[in-house]
C-alpha cells in the first residue's frame, strides 16, 4: 500500500524510485498506525483538548517495541481516564491485544462501540475482554457528538500502551471461551464458529473436552441433530471439507477432546434444506480437569434466497470518457514500464508485477488493445515463473492467484500452467480479517474445477460457506471487527466467479447476489466518500470497523482511491445481473475516481495489478445490455491460434568454473538464445544464496544475452559449494543445470 503524499509526488527519476521503495516497505505500518487518526476531507473543528490520560490511575507511555509499558491491576480489564477542556464524548480505541499487534493490525475494538450522547469533561471508559500478560495499545477519542472535534492524540509519536496483569498460575483454574463467527446462515448451509480459549488462572495442563452443544429453537425446544447437526474439529483438521471422526481426539468413552486450551477449535452447525427458518440458541461448554467454561451463541437460519428477477436494460449509458481515457492511458503507459523481457520475479517481494496476478493483467491488456504481440510476452514471463514457483510447493495462501494460469492453459494448452494450478490448495480462515486467504482458496478451487470440468467439491463448498459467513460478520452481525474494503472486494470477486461457475452448471447459488449487495450497501454507507462536494469524493477508507456508522464530518481512517478497482467491478456485475441502476451509478463513481491518486503514474507492479487485474471486468459488465460473465471464465478464453505460445526451454552448454581462490570463483556458460543469468549456491543442495542478489526490485533486472558469467565472492576457504545455473528467455521459459560443485582453495 502507498501513501497519498508519496503517490502525488511520484517521478520516474531514479532517486524518487529509491525513496518510494523505502516508503513502500513501511507503508503498511504507517497506514495501520494512522488509519484511525488521520483526519481527511472536511476538517474537524472545536478541538476538545485531551489531557491527563491515565490507565488504572497510572500515566501510560507511548508505545515502544523496546520499552516496558505500565502494568495494570487486572488480567482482563482496565479503566482509561482523561480530561478535555470542553465537554465531549468518551471512547477508547484499542489497536491490539499482544505486542505484535501494536500499530500493525489496524484498529481492533472501540469501547464503548457507540459514543454516548452525554458530553463530559472528565472521561472514564472500562475496556474488557483482554488477555492476561498482554501489551495493549490504545488511543482515546473525544468529540462534540456531531463528528466535529474528533481528536486522537499521539499521531506523530505513536500510540499509548499498557500491559495486563499475568494470570495467577497457583490459583484455581479459570478460562474464557472467545467465539468468532457469523450469526446468520441459509437453510442447507453450514455455519462455522471459531472458538479460542484464554487461560485466566491456573495451569493449562491436560486434554480439553469439547462437549456437545445444546441447541434450542426460539420456543426453547431442543433441536435434534437431524434438523441442525454439529461437528467439532481441533485446529486445522476442519479444512478438508469432509467431516471425519479424527477431526478431534476421543477418550475411551467416545467423548471428543482437543489438546490443551491454547489451540483453536472449530464448531460447525450443519443446517438442512428443510431446517425451519428462525432464531436458534446454542449453549457451548468446554471442560478441562473438571473445570468448565460456557458461552451462548445465537444464530438465525434464513430461507434460501429466490432467483434474481432482472429488470430489462434497453440502453447502456456510456462510460465517462475522461475516466475511461485515463484508465486506458495508465494501462499502456505504466503497463509498458512494468513489462521487461526476461524480468526475474522475486516472489518474496510483493511490490513486483507478479503480485495480484500480473499475468492475468497483461493477457487482458493484449485482448483489450488487440496487440497480443506486445503484451502477451509480458504475461508469459510472469506466468511461467509463477508456475515454477508453485511446483512442487504450494505458494502462500495470500498469494494464490490462479486466473492467469487457467487462462493460459485454456488458450494454449500449457500443461506446465495446469500442473501449477492443480497444486494450488487454498485454506479458509475463521478470522474475518483473513478474508483474503479464504477468497483466494475459493478462486483456486473454482478455476481448478473449471479446468477439469468437475462439479463443486466439498472443500470448495466449505470455503464458500466460510466466505459468506465472513461477509455476515463484517456487514451484519459483528461489532468491532476490523474491515478492509479491498479485502471485501477480493472476496466479492471469488463469490461472483463461483456464482458464474454454478450458473454454468445449471445450479446457480442464489445466496451469492444478496451477499454481494450486502457488501456494496455497507461500503457505500460506511467506507466510501459519497458527497460530490467533498474533495475526496469517490475515495474509500483503508480500514474501518464493521457495523460502525461514522459521523459524516469525521474522517477516522486513511482514505485512498487507488484500491477502488479491487471492488468496483462488483457494482458493475450486480447491475449487469439485475438491471438495478443504483449500482450502475455508484459503481461509476468508484471507477471514475479510482485513478485519482495515480493520475500521473502508477508506481509499482503491485499497484498496477490492483488497478487492472479485475477492472477489465468492470468495463465488460458495465458496457453490456445483456448478462455476461467474467473475462476469466472459460467461455471467454477459447483456444487461441493467432498467437504462438512458445514453451521451448533454452539450451545450456559450456558450463565451466574458473578463477577459484580461497574466497572467489567464476562460473560461465552459454545459451542458444538470449537469456537471463542466475545462479543458486551454498554449502548444501538447499543452496540458500543467489547470484546476483534478488532481495529487492533494484537487484532483479535481467541482462539478456547468450554468454553468461557470474563471479562469486565472500566464499569460505577449503569448502565444497553446490550450485546450479539458470537462464530464462524473454517469456520466462527456464533452463536449469544439474547440481554442480566447486571447492575453494585453502
Amino acid at each position: 500500500m502507498v501513501t497519498t503524499l508519496a503517490m502525488r509526488f511520484r517521478s520516474n527519476v531514479g532517486p524518487w524510485r529509491l525513496i518510494w521503495l523505502f516508503l513502500s516497505l513501511f507503508s503498511f505500518y504507517y497506514v495501520s498506525v494512522c488509519s484511525f487518526a488521520k483526519a481527511q476531507g472536511k476538517p474537524a473543528t472545536g478541538d476538545p483538548g485531551i489531557a491527563n490520560i491515565q490507565v488504572d490511575g497510572q500515566v501510560p507511555s507511548l508505545f515502544s517495541s523496546t520499552g516496558t509499558p505500565i502494568l495494570v491491576n487486572q488480567e482482563d480489564s482496565a479503566v482509561v481516564t482523561w480530561s478535555t477542556t470542553s465537554a465531549a464524548t468518551s471512547q477508547v480505541l484499542l489497536y491490539g491485544k499482544s505486542l505484535g499487534d501494536c500499530g500493525q493490525a489496524g484498529p481492533a475494538q472501540l469501547y464503548p462501540f457507540h459514543a454516548s450522547a452525554g458530553l463530559v469533561t472528565a472521561h472514564s471508559v472500562q475496556v474488557t475482554g483482554l488477555s492476561p500478560n498482554s501489551v495493549v495499545c490504545f488511543r482515546v477519542i473525544s468529540g462534540d457528538g456531531t463528528g466535529q472535534g474528533w481528536t486522537l492524540p499521539g499521531l506523530t509519536a505513536g500510540v499509548y500502551s499498557f500491559q495486563t496483569a499475568p494470570e495467577n498460575a497457583t490459583a484455581a483454574k479459570r478460562f474464557r471461551l472467545n467465539p468468532e463467527g457469523p450469526k446468520n446462515v441459509y437453510a442447507g448451509s453450514d455455519l462455522y464458529l471459531g472458538i479460542t480459549t484464554t487461560l485466566m488462572a491456573g495451569q493449562d495442563d491436560d486434554w480439553m473436552y469439547v462437549n456437545p452443544p445444546i441447541i434450542t429453537d426460539q420456543a426453547h425446544n431442543p433441536v435434534p441433530t437431524s434438523v441442525i447437526g454439529f461437528h467439532y474439529a481441533c485446529d486445522e483438521n476442519l479444512y478438508g471439507g469432509v467431516d471425519s471422526p479424527t477431526d478431534t481426539a476421543t477418550d475411551t468413552n467416545g467423548n471428543s477432546m482437543c489438546w490443551r486450551l491454547s489451540y483453536p477449535t472449530f464448531l460447525k452447525f450443519e443446517t438442512q434444506p428443510n431446517t425451519p427458518p428462525g432464531l436458534y440458541t446454542a449453549v457451548i461448554s468446554y471442560t478441562q480437569t473438571g473445570v468448565s467454561s460456557t458461552l451462548t451463541w445465537f444464530f438465525k437460519v434464513l430461507a434460501t434466497p429466490r432467483p434474481i428477477v432482472r429488470t430489462p436494460v434497453h440502453s447502456v449509458p456510456p462510460l465517462d470518457p475522461t475516466a475511461l481515457a485515463r484508465w486506458q492511458t495508465r494501462m499502456v503507459v505504466d503497463g509498458a514500464q512494468f513489462c521487461i523481457p526476461g524480468d526475474f520475479m522475486p516472489f518474496g517481494y510483493e511490490g513486483y508485477i507478479w503480485y495480484y496476478d500480473g499475468g492475468r493483467s497483461y493477457l487482458q491488456i493484449g485482448d483489450y488493445t488487440g496487440n497480443k504481440k506486445t503484451w502477451f510476452p509480458c504475461a508469459e514471463n510472469i506466468l511461467n515463473q509463477f508456475a515454477d514457483r508453485n511446483i512442487p510447493t504450494n505458494i502462500e495462501g495470500w498469494r494464490l492467484t490462479p486466473h492467469g494460469l487457467a487462462e493460459i492453459y485454456w488458450r494454449f494448452g500449457d500443461l506446465h500452467a495446469k500442473t501449477a494450478l492443480m497444486n494450488m490448495n487454498g485454506t479458509p480462515y475463521i478470522q474475518a480479517v483473513r478474508i483474503r486467504e479464504t477468497a483466494y482458496g475459493i478462486d483456486a478451487a473454482v478455476k481448478k474445477a473449471q479446468v477439469n470440468h468437475t462439479p463443486p467439491d466439498p472443500h470448495m463448498l466449505q470455503m464458500v460457506d466460510w466466505g459468506l459467513g465472513q461477509f455476515d460478520e463484517l456487514f451484519l452481525t459483528t461489532l468491532n471487527q476490523l474491515n478492509q474494503p479491498f479485502y471485501d472486494g477480493i472476496m466479492a470477486e471469488a463469490l461472483i466467479q463461483y456464482y458464474e461457475y454454478t450458473a454454468a452448471l445449471g445450479t446457480p447459488d442464489y445466496r451469492i447476489p444478496p451477499a454481494i449487495k450486502q457488501m456494496m450497501d455497507w461500503l457505500w454507507a460506511h467506507a466510501v466518500v459519497t458527497d460530490p462536494a467533498d474533495p475526496l469524493y469517490g475515495h474509500t477508507m483503508y480500514n474501518t470497523l464493521s457495523n460502525y456508522g461514522y459521523p459524516p464530518n469525521a474522517r477516522l481512517g486513511a482514505i485512498y482511491s487507488n484500491l477502488n478497482d479491487l471492488f468496483s467491478p462488483a457494482w458493475a456485475w450486480y447491475w449487469n445481473l439485475t438491471g438495478n441502476n443504483t449500482y450502475l451509478a455508484q459503481g461509476d463513481v468508484l471507477f471514475n475516481h479510482a485513478l485519482d491518486d495515480d493520475a500521473s503514474g502508477i508506481f509499482d507492479g503491485k499497484q498496477f495489478n490492483q488497478h487492472y487485474k479485475w477492472s477489465f471486468d468492470y468495463v465488460h459488465y458495465r458496457t453490456s445490455a445483456v448478462p455476461v460473465v467474467s473475462l476469466t471464465d472459460p467461455s471467454n478464453n477459447p483456444v487461441d491460434t493467432t498467437y504462438v505460445h512458445d514453451t521451448t526451454l533454452p539450451v545450456l552448454s559450456g558450463l565451466q568454473v574458473s578463477g577459484i581462490t580461497s574466497s572467489t570463483a567464476t562460473v560461465t556458460w552459454n545459451t542458444d538464445v538470449n537469456c537471463s543469468t542466475w545462479m543458486k549456491y551454498g554449502i548444501t543442495t538447499g543452496y540458500g544464496s543467489w547470484a546476483p542478489s534478488v532481495n529487492g526490485p533494484n537487484d532483479v533486472r535481467a541482462d539478456m544475452k547468450q554468454s553468461h558469467s557470474l563471479s562469486l565472492t565472500g566464499l569460505l576457504p577449503n569448502t565444497v559449494y553446490h550450485f546450479i545455473v539458470m537462464s530464462r528467455d524473454t517469456i520466462g521459459n527456464n533452463a536449469t543445470s544439474a547440481d554442480q560443485t566447486l571447492t575453494t582453495t585453502r
